[in-house]
Formats: structure tokens, C-alpha cells, sequence
């Protein structure tokens, strides 16, 4: 159950979607100077999310693409055994109809998906394979699906 109280994970720093109003150049920077591991591990998630209580809300977000992280599902269902409710905001780049299919066994207390403008803002591939993961999504038993443009 969802509650005013989350912790918003960034799970890799630099995004190929590259959006024009994100600061993940800022972001990057800043990032440069604490670490050069641009995606978060594993080991890390866990390690964080040891001290984090479970009435937190996870929110898989923040200044990149949550499915350019190559541990998202695993992050997810782990976040999901500590007893975290869970949201995921995505673009669905770097998404897979597999991915969609492991979602489908888990319970998101929400999924926000960006839609890709004409380009102006998002750059995102509109190639067959982003459309069949939408379909594959659109399809799909996955609750709370909010889809999302802003342009």
C-alpha cells in the first residue's frame, strides 16, 4: 500500500534517452565525482535497501531509465521480498517483452509510462520493438498502468 514516504532510486547515471528538460548532464557531473560505476549494482541496491524500513515506498526512477540497468527485475522483486511496495516510472527503453512478462507476477503499486514525443523532447526509438513491448503491456494483466505524455 502506498504511503507519502519513498525513496526514489536512480538505477544508472547516463541516459541514452536523453531528455531535454532532465538534468542528467548535471546529474552526470555530480555523479563523476563520488563514483565512475555509472550503473548501480546489485550488491549496492541491497546493501542500501538493508536500511531502509519497509513502510518506504521504492520508487524506481529519478534521473534515468530504470530498464537501461541490466539488474532492474532483480532489483524489483528484491525490493518486493523486503516487504516494499514498489513503483516503476519508465520510458520502456531498454524494456523487453520479457521484462513485461516478469512484471506480470508482481504487484506495482504504480507503472507510469512516458510516452515518446515527435523527438523534440525524448529520444526514444519508435522501432518494433518498443511497439511490441507497449502492446505486450497494453496486453498484459499488470495493474496500475498510467500511460503518460506530457508533449
Amino acid at each position: 500500500m502506498s504511503n507519502t514516504h519513498y525513496l526514489e532510486i536512480t538505477t544508472i547515471a547516463g541516459c541514452k534517452v536523453n531528455c531535454s528538460y532532465c538534468p542528467q548532464g548535471l546529474f552526470g557531473l555530480e555523479h563523476k565525482k563520488v563514483s565512475d560505476d555509472r550503473m548501480m549494482s546489485l550488491e549496492l541496491f541491497k546493501k542500501c535497501l538493508k536500511t531502509v524500513p519497509t513502510n518506504i515506498d521504492i520508487y524506481f526512477a529519478g534521473y534515468s531509465e530504470p530498464f537501461l540497468n541490466l539488474n532492474i527485475m532483480t532489483m524489483i522483486r528484491h525490493a518486493h521480498e523486503k516487504g516494499h511496495s514498489v513503483s516503476l516510472y519508465s520510458t520502456l527503453v531498454g524494456m523487453t517483452i520479457e521484462h513485461v512478462q516478469q512484471l506480470e507476477r508482481l504487484f506495482l503499486d504504480k507503472f507510469s509510462v512516458h510516452l515518446p514525443d515527435d523527438g523534440k523532447y525524448m529520444k526514444v526509438d519508435i522501432d518494433e520493438e518498443f511497439l511490441a513491448v507497449v502492446d505486450a503491456i497494453k496486453n498484459s494483466s499488470i495493474l496500475n498502468v498510467n500511460w503518460i505524455n506530457y508533449f
